[in-house]
């Protein structure tokens, strides 16, 4: 006897622009429906305890792959990131001095002269390679760490020999602004195997009308001059794009250029409304517009293959989540990875479990010379207190469609509302994007060749 199916219970219906979108948003599984697929599916959505009766044979089959019918559940829940502690980042803060002085900078006080002292530095090492992880990372951050490149240079060195001496893999990344490298500096990156983050927000017109030098010029001319150089050494480059209201019309020759001068891998960041500073309002780009201007880039992208070579890091990984369970990218999922997955040293040696938080005294743990356990610490003033566990503890999140889709934020929670188990603060961006994203890759097969990066 042929086994009765029924679907699963709590499926809603979005309409798109050309149909129709299923979505179980407890596992994230999803179909694209036509408008008559639709209609003889409705009965059944309203009432699951129904057993399904002349359903074409092609919309069960699609409703049975996405994980949609009860007893033939495929789908699954989403990978959860558990609340084990597996740091797979550390950042240090190594200066808070910077040579530019960018408009949107959400580093802390970039005109103190604050650097890390270099027993700290060596602590934070001792403490990482500690943990239980095999693997992990230490990326140094600023301010602009250029400026103080020698204790990059004797920290890199302290950490890979401890790394060796444990038998663990220790990689290297720098996040600079790129105007203070020169031929010795690129020479020991690359020797040491450094991955490098540079940022710069595309051509000229656009990164200098807000990332200026302390003398009020452009910086573009002396970035690009450093990246000429990683590149002839073959280093292998990230770019972090900032995205400001003025910034949005710019998104397709921006790409454009940086894919092809810079780097393929970029991650567009919009400047985050921040409650406590209101000269970033000007800045902060409507999240419809930024939308909108995204939609434009990723149709633009489509059409001209772009899509195939040039990895948009935030939009490869919606992707990855619209289509698998998997969560890879700890700012998309929940709990995110703050605490569980990075932490982060201020160059005080106050730790904090996110980059994103560094310098709020909420988010503070402790000071790394008070600390012997890092994991222990994580667990106790971490983990046990501040993490939301599921959506069940954000009550805006509960309703959502997408919840299971774009996880959460504590940073972008904590900035715009001054509360970390607030929604995510770009909310409106990503509750138009998921939807957008899963009909495109429903109509059209190019979609899902932004996933061509491993992660």
């Amino acid at each position: 006897m042929e086994e009765a199916m029924k679907l699963v219970a709590g499926l809603r219906v979005h309409k798109g622009e050309q149909g129709y979108i299923l979505v179980h948003p407890e596992t994230a599984s999803w179909v694209f429906l036509d408008t008559d697929a639709l209609s003889i599916l409705e009965p059944y959505i309203e009432n699951p305890e129904t057993e399904m009766a002349n359903v074409p044979p092609e919309a069960l089959e699609s409703l049975q792959e996405a994980g949609l019918v009860r007893e033939k559940n495929t789908g699954g829940r989403p990978e959860k990131e558990s609340l084990r502690v597996h740091i797979d980042n550390a950042i240090i803060r190594i200066t808070h001095r910077c040579n530019l002085t960018c408009d949107y900078c959400y580093a802390t006080s970039p005109r103190e002269t604050v650097d890390l002292k270099p027993e700290y530095g060596k602590l934070l090492v001792d403490r990482l390679l500690e943990m239980p992880q095999d693997e992990t990372a230490i990326q140094f951050h600023g301010g602009e760490p250029l400026l103080v490149f020698d204790l990059v240079r004797e920290l890199s060195r302290y950490g890979k020999e401890v790394a060796y001496s444990k038998g663990k893999d220790l990689t290297l990344v720098i996040q600079t602004n790129a105007t203070l490298l020169n031929r010795e500096r690129t020479e020991f990156l690359r020797k040491h195997d450094f991955e490098v983050g540079v940022s710069l927000d595309g051509e000229k017109a656009t990164n200098d009308l807000y990332r200026r030098t302390t003398g009020g010029l452009g910086s573009f001319d002396l970035a690009m001059k450093g990246i000429r150089l990683l590149r002839d050494e073959r280093i292998p480059i990230g770019v972090n794009c900032v995205v400001t209201r003025k910034g949005l019309k710019s998104l397709v020759p921006n790409v454009e250029f940086l894919s092809e001068n810079v780097s393929q891998h970029i991650k567009f960041t919009p400047v985050y409304l921040q409650r406590n500073h209101p000269s970033y309002h000007e800045l902060v780009p409507d999240y419809h517009e930024f939308y909108s201007a995204m939609r434009d880039l990723l149709e633009y992208m489509v059409q001209t293959g772009l899509s195939k070579k040039v990895h948009l890091i935030d939009v490869d990984h919606l992707l990855i989540n619209c289509l698998t369970t998997r969560r890879p990218y700890m700012c998309l999922r929940m709990p995110c990875g703050a605490g569980l997955n990075q932490i982060a040293v201020d160059a005080r040696g106050d730790l904090f479990p996110c980059d994103a938080v560094v310098g709020i005294p909420t988010f503070r743990l402790a000071n790394i010379a008070e600390v012997t356990d890092v994991h222990l610490l994580l667990l106790q003033k971490w983990v046990s207190h501040h993490v939301a566990k599921d959506f069940e503890h954000l009550n805006e999140c509960c309703s959502c469609n997408w919840r299971e889709f774009c996880g959460h934020c504590v940073a972008s929670a904590y900035y715009a509302y001054g509360d970390q188990n607030r929604k995510r603060g770009q909310c409106e961006y990503y509750k138009a994007m998921i939807p957008y994203l899963i009909e495109r890759i429903a109509l059209d097969d190019r979609f899902r060749e932004f996933r061509w990066a491993e992660v």
